[in-house]
């Protein structure tokens, strides 16, 4: 996984884990909410693999 798409990968895990909404955790660090919502797809699964291997056990 690149660079970028782990640092967006990891926003997009924290907003589900933390059950936020995607507004208020980009208010909240500081980023694009645009950006949060139109990440390409590709990133989207990045975002579901990152859930799973920082998943709890």
């Amino acid at each position: 996984m690149s660079d970028v798409s782990e640092y967006w990968s990891r926003h997009l895990a924290a907003i589900e884990t933390e059950r936020i909404t995607t507004k208020a955790y980009a208010e909240r660090e500081g980023l694009s909410v645009a950006a949060l919502y139109h990440l390409p797809s590709k990133w989207r699964h990045c975002a579901d693999h990152a859930r799973r291997l920082y998943a709890d056990p």
